[in-house]
Formats: C-alpha cells, structure tokens, sequence
C-alpha cells in the first residue's frame, strides 16, 4: 500500500508537470495531467483550480466559475482562486458576484495588485468609473511596473475625458512592456482623437504591424489611421481568433418546415439617440409583419430618451438583456427561435460579440454599426453595396456580401426638415462667409485633408471652417496646425455636440461640407443630403474610406466623387469660387432627395428584407452562405 506522503510526493511531481506544460501554452496535455491527479485524489485543491483557470483560457467561463468554486469550497481561504473564479463571473457579467469574489480575495490578501486590477476592470464595465479608477490607482502603487493596470487605467481616463492622463498611461504601459499592442493602439487612437499628429507621424511606421502580427488590437482603433482593408481584415481575423474561441452552444437544429414568418432579431448597445438608432428607426417600423417578426435585445445603457420609446413601439418584442451574460443573451434568442441574428455593433464600444460566438441565431449578419469586416467564422454575411465593396474587393470580407441595389445605409425619410429662419450669426458664423463644414468626429481628420482645407480657406476669400467642438486639446492642435499654415485660427469655428434636430439645423447654414478621407462621414453624410448641404468626398479602398461615396451614388450626384486629393481640392475650390454652379448643384440635390434611391426607406427595406429572405432560404435548403444580390 502507498503511503500518503508517496502518494503527495507524486501529485506535487505530477503538479509541477502540469505547471510546466500550462505555462508553455499546451493547455490539452496539462489539463490530462491535472485530471490525472484529480482521478488519485478528487480533493486536491491545486489540481481542480487549475483545470478550471484552462476552463476559463478555452473559452469556457461557466464551467471555470464552477470548477473553482468546487476548489474553493477545498480552500476557502485561497486568494488566487477567488480573484480566477472573479474573471469568468465578470466574463459571464454577473457583476455583483465578481465583485463579491475580488472583496473576498483582497480580504484574505490585501496587497494583491491583480485583484484590485480585476475587480477595476468589473467596476469598469459597471460604469463605476471613479471606483474603478482607485482600485488600478492601488494596484499600480502595489506594482508600478503592471502594465496592464496602467493600460486599463487609460480606458477609464477616456471614458472620463482626461485624454491627456490617459495616454500617459498607455505611454507608460507600453514603457513597461513596449510589445503591448493594445495599449499601442489605444494610444495611436486617442492622438487621433486629439489631433496630435506629430506623435503619429514619429510612429507611422508601426501602424502597417500593429495588430497583425504579435498580440491582436481592438479593430476599430485602427480604422482612421490607414487605408489599407486588407489590413483591416488581418486585423479582425487576428482579433476575433484571439478573443471568441469560446464554444459555440449545441448546434441549432435546421427545421423540417419553413417558418411562415421570419423572426429577426437585431442586438444592439445603442438603441438609445444614437446615430445607428437614428438611422435604423424607419426600417424596424416598416417592415412587414406578415413575412417577419422583430425582436431588438439591448445590452446598452437604459436611456430613457424619445428614440429608446419610438424603437420599443417599432419593434414586436423589445427585451433589455445588459444585466444577462453572452451564453445567457444566446439562450434567450434560441428559446424565441431567431432565424436571423443582426448585429447592430460590431467591434465599436460596448461590443457583445460572444453572444453571436455562441451563435444566437443560424444566420448571423453584421450591419451598420461596424464599418467593416469583423473577421469572425461565425458571422455570415455583411450588407453592402458595390460602391462600398465592388466584386473585387470581396476578398477584403470573411462574411459573404449582401449586396442592396442602391445603398448600404438604412436612412430615417420621416425626420422634419429643420427650420432654416434662424440667422447664421445665432451659430457663431458671419452671414457673410463662405462656411465650407467638417463637423466630424476629430479622429477622422488627417494633416492629408486637413492641409487641403488650410489652402481653400487661403484661396477662397472670407471663408471659415466649421469643426465639431471634440475635446479641448483637438481644439487647440488644429489652431496651432492651422497657423502654422498661415491661417488665421480664428477662421476655424468649432460647434459643440448638440441634439439632432439642432444640428440638422446647422447644417443648413453651411455652404459646402469637406469629407474627411480614411475615414468618410456615414450618419453625418446623412444629414448633410437630407437638408440639401453638398458634400466633396474622396473614394478610396476601405469599407470606411468608401460610405461618402456610397450616399452620393445613391443620390444621383456621382459628380461630387473625386479619386484623388488634387480632384477633391480641385472641385471643392470650383465649388467655393462659383456660386452658380454651387446653387445648381444644390437645387439638384433637393430634387434628388425626393426621386433617388437614397431616402427611399419603403423600398431599402424591402430590398432587405429580400435579402433577409434569401439567406434563409439558402440555410433552409442546406446550402453555405454566399454571396447575394438583391436587384
């Protein structure tokens, strides 16, 4: 018989076997050997933890929680095994219970830096942000050189508009570890968002890398600072590998007969005033409720705001999931039978795609939120058009294209056209200047088109620039940049965030609006030809370097699409300097915008719910995804 102490000294031999092998990233073979000592001795603590943290790694947070918890109730007293079992509750967003386990953790280990980081990183998500931002401020004390500490802690300072902390943390993140490539990216991404171009041409060099090879990056961040949609793609493929291997639920059953109506649910953060609700709003209401049902699930903030009212009167059923986990979220549109999952986010901010890595619905599209491909296996399609992604450009997309006839964008033909009496001076602007308009997200805007915009304001006499007020050190970059041009900086006019109807307004008191190039104005482009405000675009490769484009086709004002900056430069001078070719054109758009296909929500909405059609109909009859066209 072996006695107890051979019988331990084999399980610590065994353990350490294990150890060494899940250190080197062979999760398979130290998962054997940690069942292999559990086989031997079913209450070893070490063994059971630590096949639930390879739980957690594979993708399987629910079973990690429960592994742990039976580890724990071996040793109650281990702080390590609270603080893993905190992660998967938080992945699974049972908040609460997360937090409940990171406070047990740190009562038993008070100077425990990765749990106060990973209890951060829960009050974080709870929008608890100013809590969140002590608990990494005590974990860093306790080790200053954590990096990730120091990188969490910037997304916390964006959130909180302290832009200029913010990438000194992930300056000093990537100090620590200059390899850690999120916290490169968010760094790049926030002095975009500042406008500190000098920063991003000393690191130019690194962006064609960044995100593809080593360590993935959250897609979006990358998006304006190149034009390049293989690129792009590498990066979502690399992102969507690293971050969603969990397993997908047990497979969804293809039905013996088709359903008479199509349920369709569309998943969304931003079913609140948001650009993305704006846009869809029409489409939810008229589509037919004889061939389809439509769900909307939110996992965003509870908003209470007219369009939250107007989307949940749109829709037949309205379900706010955001206290729910993935796995959770998934269930539920499994129990309502969902034959088609849209996902209205994509990788933008407050993302949930582990629900559709669970596959929530057979047939999962990404639309509108996330302009471009989210490189995942388990998305099938992407709505677009051929101007967005002409048929050779289809190898920029893991999803199959749905391409609609006319445009990608759903538009809103019901918002009232603004009242135009107020005086251009009750906006800050002289009646008498030419105002061409960027009012665009400051992340978007280049030295490339920004300099092109210095010249016009040289070239054409008395004019100003309208620029979106974003935060304060944009504000001040673009001054400096725009003097170093030889521009007087009071020419540069900046508007504040205001409600739709107001910016609309606005709008209208522009004469000529300027595109930005990598990445174009979507929503904003929008508004710009529904109150008649001509918009100069320049096509390039990417989905968003595209969108501009996309609109004025539909608009039957293909003249305002330029292929190169000195064409763009050249029309928006032509444009500027000729007040009877500009009121043409603008006489044109107004006529436009009743007869073209662009504001013509009844028909884009049959031309998707045909594709929608379609793509069931090719899962129903057993066949893959493929491309579709909607004529």
């Amino acid at each position: 018989m072996v006695s107890d102490d051979v019988a331990a000294d084999v399980s610590r031999q065994k353990l350490m076997q294990g150890l060494a092998l899940h250190r080197d990233g062979k999760l398979t073979e130290a998962a054997a050997i940690y069942q292999d000592i559990l086989t031997q001795d079913p209450g070893h603590f070490d063994a059971l933890h630590l096949i639930g943290v390879i739980a957690h790694q594979r993708g399987d947070p629910e079973r990690a929680a429960d592994l742990i918890g039976q580890a724990l109730c071996i040793d109650p007293n281990n702080a390590a095994a609270y603080s893993n079992r905190g992660v998967s509750l938080h992945v699974l967003n049972r908040l609460d219970e997360a937090l409940a386990s990171y406070d047990r953790a740190l009562a038993l280990q008070p100077d425990y830096p990765e749990a106060y980081c990973n209890r951060a990183n829960a009050l974080k998500d709870d929008k608890r942000l100013e809590e969140a931002l002590t608990n990494y401020e005590k974990a860093i004390a306790l080790r200053p050189e954590y990096a990730e500490a120091h990188s969490n802690r910037g997304v916390v300072l964006t959130s909180l508009g302290r832009l200029d902390e913010a990438i000194a943390g992930f300056a000093e993140a990537l100090r620590i570890m200059p390899d850690f490539a999120e916290a490169h990216a968010q760094k790049l991404h926030l002095q975009s968002i500042v406008c500190d171009w000098e920063a991003l041409e000393a690191e130019a060099s690194a962006i064609p890398k960044l995100g593809i090879s080593g360590a993935s990056v959250s897609p979006f961040t990358m998006l304006a600072l190149e034009d390049d949609p293989a690129r792009h793609r590498q990066r979502s493929e690399h992102y969507a590998e690293e971050h969603f291997t969990r397993y997908a639920l047990s497979p969804i059953t293809r039905p013996d007969t088709k359903p008479q109506r199509l349920r369709i649910g569309y998943f969304s953060a931003d079913f609140r005033a948001h650009p993305v609700a704006y846009l869809i709003a029409r489409v939810l209401e008229l589509h037919d409720r004889n061939e389809f049902q439509i769900n909307a699930y939110s996992y965003g903030s509870i908003d209470d705001d007219p369009m939250r009212s107007r989307l949940k009167k749109a829709v037949d059923e309205f379900y706010q999931v955001s206290a729910l986990g993935d796995t959770e979220i998934a269930d539920l549109a499994r129990e309502h039978a969902l034959d088609i999952a849209v996902d209205l986010t994509g990788y933008t901010q407050n993302s949930r795609t582990g629900i559709f890595a669970c596959r929530a619905a057979p047939i999962q599209i990404n639309y509108l939120g996330y302009p471009g491909t989210m490189g995942a296996p388990f998305i099938d399609y992407i709505i677009s058009d051929k101007t967005i992604a002409p048929v050779d450009f289809q190898k920029y997309y893991r999803e199959k294209l749905i391409y609609l006839p006319a445009q990608y964008q759903a538009q809103d033909n019901t918002i009232s056209v603004p009242d135009i009496s107020r005086n251009r001076s009750e906006f800050g602007l002289s009646e008498k200047a030419f105002v061409f308009c960027a009012i665009n997200n400051s992340y978007k805007i280049t030295p490339s088109e920004f300099n092109i915009w210095m010249r016009l304001l040289l070239e054409v006499e008395g004019s100003v620039l309208w620029l979106f007020k974003s935060n304060k050190w944009a504000e001040e970059n673009l001054r400096s940049a725009a003097q170093m041009c030889g521009v007087d900086p009071e020419r540069l006019i900046f508007s504040p965030r205001v409600p739709l109807e107001v910016f609309l307004e606005q709008l209208t008191k522009a004469d000529l609006f300027l595109d930005t190039f990598n990445y174009n104005s979507g929503a904003t482009a929008s508004n710009c030809l529904w109150v008649g405000l001509p918009i100069v675009t320049k096509i390039g490769n990417s989905y968003t370097a595209r969108m501009a484009a996309s609109l004025l086709q539909a608009i039957d004002l293909p003249e305002l699409v330029t292929a190169t900056a000195q064409d763009y430069e050249r029309l928006a001078f032509e444009l500027a300097t000729q007040p009877a070719k500009l009121a043409q054109l603008k006489r044109k758009l107004t006529q436009h915008r009743e007869s073209a296909p662009l504001f013509d929500t009844e028909s884009f909405t049959k031309h998707i719910e045909i594709a929608y059609q379609r793509a069931y109909q090719r899962y129903f009859d057993g066949m893959e995804p493929d491309v579709i066209e909607v004529e």
